[in-house]
């Protein structure tokens, strides 16, 4: 078989490869709600590009993935499964770029096919592909990023076409940042990983480059710094991240054993135990075996393949340890789920390559164990719900007609309840009620309780609860997510009504 045979072969597996990732990600990706943070990104994206670039200059992230997405719901539409299907197409971006990092830093197509094979049934790509945010989009062009310095490592002739490079990285960095404020710890990484070769193999003039190309990504970015300033006092500030509990120790590395082979979902009881000790055994024989084994090829690896593996490591392991380290000196922002996504593409590779320095029949046994691992990690994840939404109100909505009025305790997030309840008016008062009901009669009001729980008498949820069961019958309509949904035929109540909601405390005159 010729050279090109063989190459045109190999596009097809890839092609092949990418379609069934893609296959994987689309069957399932509507099966899930929109959570709050999706139903920001539907909400922002619903006006002008002008209103879209507003909008995320009030919120915490850049507006790169708003407009973007804006266009892109220009051509598919604004459905759940096309503003998801968005993130997908970013994932098969990533997928093909971490196939054409292994074949340059292993030299191997063979290797190359299984990178794509691990992406595709891993379970943390597939939930950020089925997710409406700029996670993916992020993950993507880092290895887009990636690819290019890791081609820049590798040139054979380091004084020719640098600038070539130095753009490519510079446009790929300013992307990045204006895709997510915290990308900013990846390419610090990846600078200070690169600029640490180019010192030690003295390539002077390409760290400058490099230098020069970081630096202009920082000024393309000032623009968007002074237009978030017009909104707000800081662009990314601790109380946009007081969310982010303080990692432990255990988090910096912690996804290596966990996040990567199960994303969000769960272990089933039977198997949580040993699932993360078999893990770590696997991934520890692939590191005995490849470094006892020495390379599966002949001879040794070239200076630039080390140089590119030692990158490689970095992109792994180096953006968890900066991001704790700023967690450490500034405030939290290391979110290991999150972190894990940018270190996946890095890991896989590294992986891979390491693969390819242990002997056959093991490399076929452990690269077979691995990707069995990570598809357990996606069934697992595909059975059990791992997005908290309320799609069943709208279900339910559909079924029995809208609510005038709804109230859910403890109560979410405006946005989201609105979101599947559009007409509803979300948790009114109890002064707002008996407005209603004195210029209008009856109303229906649906009351919803987390975990079918009655908030305790004499809180203040308690006491509108109790009055609201003075005012009419009510009737379980159903479930949206862990609330049990009651429907309440509201009137003003009588003077002498007593309650009939269960486990509800009695009351006349209702809360003042």
């Amino acid at each position: 078989m010729t050279v090109r045979s063989k190459e045109a072969w190999w596009i097809v597996a890839v092609a092949l490869v990418a379609s069934g990732a893609l296959g994987i990600r689309l069957v399932t990706l509507g099966s899930e709600p929109f959570w709050l943070d999706e139903v920001c990104t539907r909400d922002f994206n619903a006006g002008t590009l002008v209103s879209v670039v507003t909008a995320y200059a009030k919120d915490v992230h850049p507006p790169l993935y708003g407009v973007l997405l804006r266009f892109w719901q220009s051509i598919a539409g604004d459905s759940e499964q096309a503003l998801r299907g968005y993130s997908s197409l970013w994932s098969m971006v990533g997928l093909l770029f971490a196939v054409f990092l292994t074949r340059d830093v292993s030299e191997s197509r063979l290797a190359a096919l299984v990178s794509g094979l691990l992406m595709a049934v891993n379970p943390l790509d597939i939930w950020y592909a089925q997710e409406a945010r700029m996670y993916a989009q992020a993950a993507g062009l880092i290895a887009m990023a990636s690819w290019v310095l890791c081609r820049w490592l590798q040139r054979k002739e380091p004084t020719r076409r640098r600038w070539h490079l130095a753009t490519a990285y510079g446009l790929l960095a300013t992307l990045l940042l204006y895709t997510h404020y915290v990308t900013t710890v990846v390419l610090a990484s990846q600078v200070l990983v690169v600029l640490t070769l180019f010192f030690v193999r003295r390539r002077w003039r390409d760290a400058i480059w490099l230098v020069g190309a970081a630096s202009a990504a920082g000024v393309l970015f000032v623009p968007w710094v002074a237009f978030v300033h017009r909104f707000r006092d800081s662009v990314y500030s601790a109380g946009h991240v007081g969310w982010i509990p303080a990692p432990h120790l255990v988090d910096v590395l912690g996804y290596l054993n966990h996040e990567f082979f199960l994303g969000f979902g769960s272990a089933p009881p039977a198997v949580a135990g040993w699932f993360a000790v078999v893990v770590g055994a696997v991934l520890g024989v692939v590191v005995t075996a490849a470094a006892s084994a020495g390379p599966a090829s002949e001879g040794q690896p070239s200076r630039r393949t080390g140089d590119a593996v030692t990158f490689l490591l970095g992109l792994a392991i180096g953006p968890s340890l900066l991001a704790a380290a700023v967690s450490g000196l500034w405030h939290p922002i290391f979110f290991r789920p999150r972190f894990s996504l940018f270190c996946l593409i890095g890991t896989v590779v590294v992986l891979v390559v390491l693969l390819t320095r242990v002997r056959p029949p093991l490399r076929t046994l452990l690269a077979a164990t691995v990707a069995a691992l990570m598809a357990a990690g996606t069934a697992w994840q595909t059975m059990l719900p791992t997005k908290k939404g309320l799609r069943e109100l709208a279900q339910l909505a559909r079924t029995f007609g809208e609510p005038e009025f709804a109230i859910l305790l403890p109560a979410p997030h405006e946005r989201l309840a609105r979101y599947y309840l559009p007409q509803a008016m979300q948790q009114p008062s109890a002064e707002t009620l008996k407005a209603r009901l004195r210029s209008g009669g009856q109303t229906n009001v649906w009351v919803c309780f987390e975990g079918g729980k009655i908030p305790p008498p004499g809180s203040p949820d308690g006491d509108l609860v109790a009055w609201l069961a003075t005012t009419g019958p009510y009737r379980l309509l159903g479930h949206a997510d862990d609330f049990a949904v009651y429907e309440l035929h509201a009137r003003l109540p009588r003077p002498d009504q007593k309650t009939n909601l269960p486990g509800a405390a009695t009351t006349v005159d209702g809360p003042d």
